[in-house]
């Protein structure tokens, strides 16, 4: 894996599933974000990376959101799953940063709905 740009490797959780862990900063200096859009996706007017922080504490929320956006990156937030969730309706963002314990949805569940509900 250590030739994937972006990926930092992995880990194992107690339970026996396999985590990968990303490099952010490789992510975010990469050029990754020149790919292709997908079809019936109109180009952003802004080009800056958008990122999503779900996190059901506001500290964590706003000391994530000020030192992405320092770092040239278009954030918004959400308290927990469920927000991330009417989010993600009607915003695509090039990466979401989830907590994993967190009221109403864990970060666990929301990319198993977003996968349910895509396809």
């Amino acid at each position: 894996m250590s030739g994937i740009r972006g990926i930092a490797g992995a880990t194992i959780l107690g339970d026996g599933r396999i985590v990968i862990i990303l490099d952010m900063g490789s992510l975010v200096r990469g050029d990754w974000r020149a790919r292709p859009m997908a079809e019936g996706v109109r180009e952003r007017a802004d080009r800056r990376t958008f990122a999503l922080v779900v996190d059901d504490s506001i500290t964590v929320r706003r000391v994530t959101q000020r030192l992405l956006e320092r770092n040239g990156m278009r954030v918004m937030t959400a308290k927990d799953g469920v927000d991330a969730l009417s989010i993600l309706g009607e915003h695509l963002p090039d990466v979401i940063l989830l907590d994993i314990e967190m009221p109403r949805m864990d970060g666990y569940e929301v990319p198993r709905t977003c996968a349910a509900t895509s396809g």
